[in-house]
C-alpha cells in the first residue's frame, strides 16, 4: 500500500490562490478554504465513534447486471491511483470489504460503495455525525430567486467538476474501512467514495472554495452564484458580461489547481453556457422571452400536474419543471 493516495489536486496551488485572492473573505469562507486545503493535502475524515471489525459482504445483484461496465470502471480507478489492488488477501486484518452497487440513472450507471451495510455494524453507522460540517448547498428555490432578479431573457451557466468526490483524499487510517471485492480480488479505495456519509461534507468545502476563487476576480454579484457540491450554476442579466468573465475565471482556477471541468454542451444536463434553459438541481429552468402574461399557469385549478411552477408576472416570465427523464 502507498503512504498516500495519488491525487491530481495541487494543494499548494489552492493555498497560494487563497492567499492571493481571499484577502477580503469572511472568517467562514477562510475556514472552509482551510478545510479544503487540508482534505486535498492530508486526507479527510473524522475518527469513528467505535472500533470497527473486519467484514466481508456480497455485492448487490445490480453490479452483476453491469459487470462489464464495473470491470472497466474499477480498472480505470486503479490506473488513476484512486484504488489500490488487486490483492489476494486483505492488506489489514481489520479490512472491511463493503458491497458494491450499481445505481441506474437517466443517462449513466453510477457505481456506489454501500457503506451502510450491514445495518447496525456499518462504517456509516460508526461515523460521529456531530463532527461532520454542515453542507452549504444552494436549492432550486434559491436559484429561482436569482433568475427572477436577473430579469427577462436572463442567461444561465452550469459548471461541473469531473470525478467529484474522488478529488478528495481519505486519511490513511480510514483506508481499511473502504475495501471491496471484484472478480475474486480485493481492492482498497483511498479517496472519497459515493456511499460514504463523509463524502458530501468533505467535498462541499472544495467546491465552494473553487467557486469563491473564481468569483474573486469577477464582477458577478455573489447572489447570482450557487454552489451544489460538484455543480456550480450561475445566472446573470442578459446585458451584463458577468457570466462569461466568471466562466473564464473558473476555467483558469480549475486548470491551476488540477481540477477538470466537464465539457459544456447545448441543453446538457452536466454543463452548459449562455442558455435561457438548463437543468439545475433536478429541475429544468426555462427563461421565457415573450410578453408579460396576465394569466396564471395554463392548467385548470385543482388538477394534479407534474409541474412545479414559479410564475412571477411583474418582471420576468420563467418556469421550473422537474427533470422527468
Amino acid at each position: 500500500m502507498p503512504e498516500k493516495a495519488a491525487m491530481g489536486v495541487k494543494w499548494r496551488a489552492v493555498a497560494d490562490l487563497v492567499d492571493r485572492l481571499g484577502s477580503g473573505w469572511r472568517q467562514r469562507e477562510r475556514r472552509v478554504a482551510a478545510r479544503a486545503i487540508k482534505n486535498v493535502r492530508r486526507g479527510a475524515g473524522p475518527p469513528c465513534k467505535s472500533r470497527l471489525g473486519a467484514i466481508r459482504t456480497r455485492n448487490a445483484a445490480s453490479v452483476i447486471r453491469h459487470r462489464r461496465l464495473m470491470t472497466d470502471t474499477i480498472a480505470n480507478w486503479v490506473i488513476r491511483g484512486f484504488v489500490c489492488g488487486p490483492f489476494d488477501s486483505p492488506p489489514w486484518p481489520n479490512a472491511r470489504l463493503n458491497p458494491l452497487m450499481a445505481v441506474e440513472q437517466a443517462n449513466k450507471v453510477r457505481p456506489i460503495m454501500n457503506m451502510s451495510a450491514p445495518p447496525g455494524r456499518s462504517t456509516n453507522d460508526s461515523i460521529d455525525e456531530a463532527r461532520l460540517p454542515k453542507l452549504t448547498m444552494s436549492t432550486a428555490r434559491d436559484f429561482s430567486y436569482s433568475v427572477l432578479e436577473a430579469g427577462r431573457g436572463a442567461l444561465m451557466w452550469k459548471f461541473d467538476l469531473k470525478d467529484a468526490f474522488k478529488n478528495i483524499l481519505i486519511s490513511p487510517p480510514l483506508w481499511p474501512t473502504q475495501g471491496f471485492t471484484w472478480l475474486g480480488k480485493i481492492f482498497i479505495d483511498t479517496v472519497s467514495v459515493f456511499g460514504s456519509k463523509l463524502a458530501p461534507a468533505d467535498f462541499d468545502c472544495l467546491g465552494e472554495t473553487v467557486a469563491a476563487l473564481a468569483l474573486a476576480n469577477s464582477d458577478l454579484p455573489r447572489r447570482f452564484l450557487h454552489c451544489t457540491l460538484d455543480d456550480t450554476p450561475i445566472v446573470c442579466p442578459r446585458i451584463r458580461p458577468w457570466g462569461d468573465a466568471f466562466a473564464n475565471n473558473d476555467r483558469r482556477v480549475c486548470q491551476e489547481v488540477g481540477l477538470t471541468l466537464a465539457a459544456a454542451g447545448p441543453y446538457s444536463v452536466k454543463a452548459f453556457s449562455r442558455q435561457t434553459r438548463g437543468t439545475v438541481l433536478g429541475y429544468t429552468f426555462r427563461v421565457l422571452k415573450g410578453q408579460k402574461k396576465n394569466k396564471g399557469p395554463p392548467f385548470p385549478r385543482g388538477k394534479a400536474v407534474p409541474y412545479f411552477f414559479f410564475w412571477p408576472l411583474d418582471t420576468v416570465d420563467f418556469m421550473i419543471v422537474p427533470n422527468l427523464q
